[in-house]
């Protein structure tokens, strides 16, 4: 048999150029991404601590009832710190591979950015209501926080302003990184 004769497509596709891979700019973006992921680790276990303050080392100063509600508030921190740390283990711990590798790496590293910025978008909210919760059962038992109930006030919309924008800043890092979890996946087919 003689071959056919290529068809048009089919020769279009073949003279496509193939987009190239520049290792050294991946190689870059994954070190850039493993710098800021232990300092955001740091950020994370240092938010830890002033629960754990008012936790064990000023209990005196609120009713058991409000010591519980901390201790909740405690308890749901540690456990969504432990959840983005386990989120954030691939780009703590990676180390040299092949470029094939290099590239899944990066398109995982996308997916979990997006998983940690909706994490981190749903937080806002809910520290908003264990805060309003926390403030509200202070007032209910009357512990004696020390803070009159302006400062509570003023505590609350300067916290409900911070999470509005934190929110949004989250909602928008988990856009960007899905979007390029998406492009990257495109680009390398």
């Amino acid at each position: 048999m003689t071959p056919s004769p290529p068809e048009p497509l089919q020769t279009l596709w073949q003279s496509q150029p193939a987009p190239a891979i520049n290792t050294q700019a991946v190689r870059k973006r994954l070190r850039r991404m493993q710098f800021r992921h232990w300092c955001y680790v740091i950020l994370d276990i240092l938010a830890l601590v002033p629960v754990s303050y008012f936790l064990f080392w000023q209990k005196a100063l609120f009713s058991p009832l409000v010591w519980l509600w901390l201790m909740v508030i405690g308890i749901m921190a540690l456990g969504y710190t432990l959840y983005i740390l386990w989120l954030r283990r691939q780009s703590l711990f990676w180390q040299d591979h092949p470029t094939a590798h290099y590239v899944l790496l990066l398109h995982q590293q996308y997916r979990q950015q997006a998983r940690i910025a909706r994490a981190a978008k749903h937080s806002a909210w809910v520290f908003q209501l264990l805060l309003t919760g926390l403030f509200g059962m202070c007032g209910w038992e009357g512990s004696s926080t020390g803070l009159s109930w302006q400062w509570l006030a003023g505590i609350w919309v300067i916290n409900a302003l911070a999470m509005s924008i934190f929110y949004h800043w989250a909602a928008q890092r988990q856009h960007r990184f899905t979007a390029e979890a998406a492009g990257l996946k495109q680009m390398t087919g």
